[in-house]
């Protein structure tokens, strides 16, 4: 279980004033993989008292069926908590955190702040947008005078510049049905239905989990100068059986799991389902690489890691055996 002090927080912070937040808790040791939950708690404890057997029940689910294989242990797990936030600021009672199996196989030990080795404790890390009220506008200054001048002489007409050269093709756009949900700037993977006979049924395209990036075709147009600076996927979602106009290269929305450098590649992370994961600026050994990050905790960050950052998908784009 865990708790936090929202009243250090500015006087008049609101649950609107809250653009994000983000839960964190250091996994110390995994004795045994499985998934837990994060709910917050449903009804008041204290540090001294609460135990195994007179523990709040499970409140509002914060984050459900978290996977945590062996190979977390020594990492953060992060959740996000802003639904959570902003119902306390609302007046929800705030009971904090609590943490439980989801299986009767996981065994997970946290590190808490009293831990006398590693000593991580967790942490509630909140981003507000402003929580100040505008002050009033200022009285307007004196216009100043009107300043008189001569108009010079038009000069000569210059000569005409070189031709530059040719730019580059812009990216080349495919038309597919969408096979279930197809979300603009997001990556689409080839569904292949098997019936040759049948032109409309060969293949279709749909969102893809980054969990797997095998199949990866392109991004799911039509291209914007930036993607909607939300967290999680923006713009029009295409439905089963509309048309997707799918570009071979273009901007991507993804939300990495650690930070990230502009340049770097990107690839799927293998911690956190639905994310990307900063790899560095060399090309790795192997695993496909999706692109290549253009901004370091980019439009709809709040905080890193997790931040919504912009990768151009097809830029180093490709795989090594």
């Amino acid at each position: 279980m865990a708790q936090f002090d929202l009243t250090a927080l500015p006087a008049g912070t609101a649950a609107a004033n809250v653009t994000g937040a983000v839960l964190a808790l250091f996994i110390n040791k995994v004795g045994a993989a499985g998934t837990v939950n994060i709910s917050v708690a449903n009804g008041a404890w204290t540090e001294l008292a609460v135990n195994g057997n007179n523990s709040p029940a499970a409140g509002a689910a914060v984050a459900s069926g978290i996977s945590v294989p062996t190979a977390r242990a020594g990492t953060y797990l992060y959740v996000d908590a802003t639904t959570a936030v902003r119902n306390w600021l609302n007046g929800t009672a705030n009971s904090g955190f609590i943490v439980a199996p989801n299986d009767g196989t996981v065994n997970i030990a946290f590190d808490s702040k009293e831990s006398t080795t590693t000593s991580h404790p967790a942490t509630l890390t909140i981003t507000l947008s402003s929580a100040g009220a505008t002050g009033a506008t200022g009285a307007t200054g004196p216009t100043g005078a009107t300043g008189t001048g001569l108009s010079g002489a038009a000069g000569a007409t210059g000569a005409t510049g070189a031709t530059g050269a040719t730019g580059a093709a812009g990216a080349s756009a495919i038309n597919f049905a969408c096979s279930s949900t197809c979300s603009q700037f997001l990556l689409e993977i080839l569904v292949p239905v098997g019936d040759v006979n049948n032109p409309d049924q060969i293949a279709k395209v749909n969102d893809a989990s980054f969990t797997t990036t095998n199949g990866v075709i392109g991004v799911a147009g039509p291209p914007g100068a930036i993607p909607p600076p939300s967290f999680g996927p923006g713009g029009i979602t295409y439905s089963a059986g509309q048309t997707v106009p799918v570009y071979t290269q273009g901007l991507v929305n993804c939300g990495f799991d650690n930070q990230v450098v502009a340049g770097d590649f990107v690839q799927a992370s293998s911690f956190n389902n639905g994310y990307c994961h900063d790899v560095g600026s060399s090309f790795p050994a192997t695993g496909q690489v999706i692109g290549i990050a253009l901004s370091a905790n980019g439009p709809g960050s709040f905080g890193a890691p997790f931040a919504q950052t912009i990768l151009l998908y097809g830029g180093g784009a490709g795989a090594r055996p």
